[in-house]
């Protein structure tokens, strides 16, 4: 056994200094265990790195907040929880404290480990060794995310709130809750879907604007349709986490929303719309964040349906306007006692003076109200029943017992008629009082006393062209025969010119009066013909050069080639006539008349622009009006004030339009287009028919259709001999009478050119016989009006069998003509 050997005195010492340190290091120990037990519990995200930012320490809250484990993010920087946007801010904040400065309570955004954006309250504090140098950096992160979050949605919903109380604009309220919503939810788009009672569909209010390059606007949707109409049908809030997975989602969104949330938006208990927010990318809406914009729904709902309201309302106001504007100035005047009343309720829109000055009632009595509320019909049952007639046909008639305001009771015969006024359908209602017998009476003597004028103007206008055409022929024709044999010095040449002058403008007054009377009685016909444009032209030319001539006044013509077109050309002339006279009448001395020609596709357009007078703004309404002389005055120029009414009424003849531009003392451009008048020049094989009726024409066209036949009709012999120098046809059909001549002259022509075999033709005559100035054989056979039928299609297959090379039967049916 060793033998114990007792310290020395200073041993003892050393003993306790011993025991003394060791119980220190066994307090460190417990003491550090403690902090790392509450480093490890901590609800806060704590951490560590050194003076280069390298993670040292990672707690679990740590962990859970970023999304890293402690193997994850040990030896990392620090700098991968820091987005692009916020890593020189949060570098500066390390550099604060690496020179000794303690951070705290610093709210900074900062990311997870999956990129999701994330808001912490951030202190950090330097870590010192033993001697007081600055080894590392310790913080503490503590997620307010969901904090800041509900404070920018309560902000936004004080925004929303306030707005709804103050604006009553649904689209400027709409504008700013998709703002405020989509700023507080930090969503991609929020857009509001309306339901529309009439089309029974949710349609997008505001502007959304686009997500993914798709538009989110415009499109409607049926309830169970999408989000939004599966959230209006079931009524109730709904979140589709993977929108693109979803069977229901729209095909359109499918590629451009991640996440969507919807909820109902309600005015009491009716559901009136849907707001939707979406994501492009995934993420996870909570119950909290269906909450919260279920209060934003709940806010605005309400003002955007008052928005709603008011601006219906404002357009029913503008309805009304437009309404009372367009039928005031004949319904308020009209001597017929009147009222306009709504189909749907019966209520009065509107009365007439005349129905206020029959039965006494004040206007302001009767509008608002319906017609039984009123009593104005004393019967309900006669009411009822011209209710019900109108329903069936539009319209009905009846003799009803009206009430006054007094009380009085009168008979009136009502007129019911249907119609649409702004959309609406209404009720026009006319009355002819019967209680007065006198006033009845004197009605049916000022009928016939306008039938009879309008008989009387008749007879007169028909009169008129005998009675002063024929002596005012007289009268021209002599004065020029004067001016021509007879030297007659000053003054008497200037008589006999005033007197043919004056003669002239009467015959002018008189055309012009009676080609009115014949367009507003309809009883003007075009007669179209096929026309070159040069031929058109040239007396127009020739007119207007010499007229501006002697005014000095430079005339210019720009035209295309001449193309061939289908019109009347009496009429198109007189049109370019009028125009033209007007513009050389009202341009000084010295100025310039240009005449313009062009072709629109099949459209004939001409302009005819002059450097004159020009028309006042105040005047330009009046142009077209009828013995209209809007310069009377300032220019000695004569007319009848006819000449433009004539030409407008000209022009829409022909379906045309005509308008023009006019300023004061720089001139008047006229603009006239006459569509569809280009003709096809025919050539080639065909049946030419020289025929001016219509009806003649196009019978003859449809019987050589069924033979096979194209044809190619002129109405003239001017237009028959141009038809032939440009090509000879398979054969000619030929009526006698021509409005330039006989068409026994195309028929001598025709056997006169020098061909073999002789281009067949048949005559077409009103005359029992043909002429006897033909020669025997000139024509195959000539049909006497109305045509034979059988005759002129055998004729015609005859020479559609010698165009194909089949012998024919000319020679029978010419020893057989009147087979």
């Amino acid at each position: 056994m060793p033998t114990f050997v007792a310290p020395p005195d200073d041993g003892v010492a050393l003993v306790a200094t011993l025991r003394s340190e060791l119980a220190e290091s066994r307090g460190a120990e417990q003491a550090a265990r403690r902090l790392a037990s509450i480093v490890e519990s901590s609800v806060d995200a704590m951490s560590g790195a050194n003076l280069d930012g390298v993670i040292t320490d990672w707690n679990p809250a740590a962990q859970r907040l970023f999304g890293y484990t402690s193997a994850e993010a040990l030896g990392r920087p620090s700098s991968m929880l820091s987005p692009t946007t916020q890593e020189a801010e949060v570098g500066n904040l390390l550099r604060r404290v690496s020179q000794g400065e303690f951070i705290e309570n610093v709210e900074v955004a900062l990311q997870r480990k999956d990129g999701t954006p994330i808001e912490v309250m951030l202190s950090i504090s330097p870590i010192r060794d033993a001697v007081g140098d600055i080894v590392g950096m310790a913080s503490i992160s503590r997620d307010v995310t969901e904090r800041r979050h509900d404070e920018r949605t309560i902000a936004a919903l004080h925004a929303i709130a306030y707005s709804a109380g103050h604006i009553m604009d649904a689209a400027r309220l709409v504008t700013l809750t998709t703002a405020q919503v989509r700023d507080a939810f930090r969503v991609d788009a929020l857009f509001i879907d309306w339901w529309d009672e009439a089309s029974q569909t949710l349609r997008p209010i505001g502007n959304p604007g686009e997500i993914a390059a798709i538009p989110l606007a415009g499109s409607e949707l049926r309830p169970g349709e999408g989000l939004a109409g599966v959230v209006f049908q079931a009524r109730s809030p709904l979140i589709v986490e993977d929108y693109a997975s979803w069977p229901q989602a729209q095909l359109q969104f499918k590629g451009g929303v991640g996440s969507a949330m919807g909820v109902p938006m309600y005015v009491g208990e009716q559901v009136v719309g849907v707001l939707t927010a979406v994501a492009i990318a995934r993420r996870s809406f909570t119950e909290h964040d269906l909450q919260l914009l279920t209060r934003f729904a709940a806010e605005v709902a309400p003002a955007i349906a008052v928005g709603q309201l008011l601006a219906d309302a404002q357009a029913r106001r503008e309805e009304a306007e437009a309404l009372a504007a367009r039928v005031s100035v004949y319904f308020r005047a009209n001597p017929v006692p009147g009222l306009i009343a709504r189909r749907v309720d019966n209520t009065f829109v509107d009365v007439n003076d005349a129905f206020v000055e029959l039965l006494g009632h004040r206007r302001g009595e009767l509008v608002g109200k319906t017609l039984s509320e009123t009593a104005v019909f004393a019967e309900p049952e006669e009411l009822s029943t011209l209710l019900a007639t109108l329903d069936q046909i539009g319209q009905s008639r009846a003799e009803v017992t009206l009430c006054t305001g007094s009380g009085e009771r009168r008979s009136v015969l009502a007129f019911f008629e249907l119609t649409e006024i702004a959309g609406e359908a209404c009720l026009i209602v006319g009355c002819v009082d019967l209680t007065e017998q006198k006033r009845a009476a004197a009605m049916d003597q000022r009928q016939q006393v306008v039938e009879e004028a309008n008989r009387a103007k008749s007879e007169f206008l028909a009169n008129m062209s005998h009675e002063l055409r024929t002596p005012l022929n007289a009268v021209l024709g002599f004065s020029d025969l004067l001016l021509e044999q007879l030297k007659l010095e000053n003054p008497e040449l200037r008589y006999l010119r005033n007197i043919r002058q004056a003669g002239s403008h009467l015959l002018d007054l008189i055309n012009d009066v009676l080609d009115i009377s014949k367009v507003e009685a309809g009883k003007m016909e075009l007669r179209p013909e096929v026309v070159s444009l040069a031929a058109l032209l040239a007396p127009v030319i020739a007119s207007a050069s010499s007229s501006a001539g002697a005014k000095t006044v430079a005339f210019a013509l720009d035209t295309v080639e001449a193309p061939v077109l289908f019109l009347d050309t009496t009429r198109v002339r007189q049109i370019l006539y009028n125009l033209l006279s007007n513009a050389v009448k009202f341009t000084a001395a010295g100025g310039s008349v240009h005449l313009r020609i062009s072709l629109e596709g099949a459209d004939l357009a001409i302009d005819v622009a002059d450097t004159g007078i020009g028309i006042p703004v105040e005047l330009q309404g009046r142009v077209f009006g009828m013995f209209e002389r809007l310069h009377e005055g300032q220019s000695s120029a004569p007319g009848t004030g006819l000449g433009l009414a004539l030409t407008k009424r000209l022009v829409e003849l022909h379906g045309g339009s005509i308008t023009f531009e006019s300023a004061v003392k720089k001139g008047t451009t006229f603009h006239v287009i006459l569509p569809g008048v280009r003709s096809e020049v025919i050539h080639g094989e065909r049946i030419l028919i020289v025929e001016d009726h219509p009806h003649d024409a196009d019978l003859v066209v449809a019987l050589a259709g069924k033979a096979g036949l194209r044809t190619e009709v002129v109405r003239s012999l001017a237009q028959a001999r141009e038809a032939l120098a440009r090509n000879l046809p398979l054969g000619v059909v030929v009526d006698l009478h021509l409005p330039d001549g006989r068409g026994e002259e195309l028929v001598l022509e025709i056997r006169n050119l020098a061909r073999e075999p002789a281009v067949p033709v048949i005559l077409m005559t009103v005359d029992a016989e043909p002429s006897g100035l033909l020669p025997l054989g000139a024509v195959d056979d000539h049909l006497t009006k109305p045509i034979d039928r059988p005759r002129m299609e055998r004729w015609l297959e005859v020479v559609a069998r010698a165009a194909r090379g089949t012998p024919g039967e000319m020679g029978e049916l010419l020893a057989h003509p009147a087979d």
